[in-house]
């Protein structure tokens, strides 16, 4: 009776939607671990920035740790919807000095026309390009600092100048 109601539960989670849980727990997870290696050991996690959630923190944390040269990310996860495909964000900077543009999507990236300075990993979900130097950070579309001008977001009155220059709200 035990083994027969555990296969009941399977199949009950199974059909009420486990599965629509599981690809989003994996994107977190792949775009994670790339953002992770690029930082380098001993990376500082600035946050996991959700739908509606304030990325001032993560932001602060982030401007912080590039500026002592210590290794960091954080995760722009903020699409509430995904219609045909779902995507993240992440920053990842190494003690070099190195920062990098993180994106993730669950339909994969072309390898058509990408720019020498970016590489595609995890059989094409993940996507990454390192930032020019000197390295300016800005405000993007998804609620986060980026160093890439095709994904930030019109400034605003309200953004404030970090000490280094770089823009965040």
């Amino acid at each position: 009776m035990n083994g027969f109601r555990r296969c009941l539960l399977i199949t009950s989670m199974l059909l009420l939607g486990a599965p629509t849980l599981y690809p989003r727990l994996d994107h977190a997870t792949v775009i994670e671990r790339r953002a992770r290696t690029l930082a380098g050991s001993g990376a500082i996690n600035c946050g996991d920035i959700k739908p509606h959630s304030d990325p001032n923190s993560a932001a602060e944390c982030v401007l912080n740790s590039f500026a002592a040269h210590r290794p960091f990310f954080a995760i722009y996860d903020t699409q509430e919807f995904a219609i045909d495909s779902h995507f993240i964000d992440a920053l990842a900077g190494d003690k070099f000095g190195n920062v990098y543009d993180v994106e993730f999507s669950s339909r994969r990236w072309s390898s058509e026309g990408i720019p020498p300075s970016s590489q595609l990993f995890d059989r094409n979900h993940i996507f990454v390009e390192a930032c020019k130097k000197p390295v300016a950070l800005n405000k993007s579309i998804y609620q986060g600092l980026t160093c890439i001008p095709r994904i930030t977001g019109p400034q605003s009155q309200t953004e404030k100048k970090s000490p280094g220059g770089q823009n965040f709200r």
